[in-house]
């Protein structure tokens, strides 16, 4: 079993969330140590119940997450932990961090230093046309840009970044093999040289509105 594959498992659990996978591994220490807990520590966390408990301790299918690490190795993307150097410190911050998350492209240190940009997806000419400027502006002096990769200003942030040879982060509402928007695809192809395509969601997963 790969180190990551815990990870994935304890996110496979039927009403583990991110708030009680936090708990389970501030508790524990890691993914790893939950599924080797004792039911009665299990239960012993709040909002752990004794049918999560028993389906953390009852978890086989490994083989099927194992498929998934494999499934990302080929089309080029990797799963990046909350313990990988990484992982972007400014997210660990937030409340409930993602646990992991899949990437395609690279992490860099530089991205500690990032600016979102983000907007409608009915973007007027002068919206459009001061967001790549402004995304070129912030790109040419080190700032990595981020955005979600929609139509509209998330389209003309990455491509004023990419303009200038800088660095830019697209943040997915789908999984890294879902192309959405379509039309978005050489976008999609050209990100990860510069930067990284970056997902909370398993592959296939579908571009549903919950998600952005």
């Amino acid at each position: 079993m790969t180190d990551k594959l815990p990870w994935l498992g304890l996110r496979s659990i039927p009403g583990v969330g991110l708030v009680l996978a936090q708990r389970l591994m501030q508790r524990f220490g890691s993914p790893a140590a939950v599924f080797q807990a004792a039911f009665r520590d299990l239960v012993a966390v709040k909002g752990i119940s004794p049918a999560m408990a028993q389906a953390i301790l009852g978890f086989r299918d490994w083989d099927k997450l194992e498929a998934h690490l494999a499934r990302l190795a080929a089309c080029g993307a990797e799963m990046v932990t909350q313990d990988d150097p990484r992982f972007p410190v400014p997210l660990k911050e937030i409340p409930y961090p993602p646990p992991f998350l899949f990437i395609k492209g690279t992490l860099a240190p530089a991205d500690h230093l990032a600016v979102a940009l983000v907007g409608t997806r009915g973007a007027s000419y002068y919206g459009l046309k001061a967001c790549r400027r402004l995304a070129g502006g912030l790109a040419a002096r080190g700032v990595t840009v981020v955005s979600g990769l929609a139509r509209g200003i998330d389209t003309a942030a990455h491509q004023g970044a990419l303009e200038m040879g800088g660095r830019t982060l697209a943040v997915l509402g789908c999984g890294l093999d879902v192309i959405y928007p379509p039309e978005n695809r050489k976008l999609y192809q050209e990100i990860p040289e510069h930067g990284a395509l970056v997902s909370e969601f398993p592959l296939g997963a579908p571009p549903e509105a919950r998600n952005f």
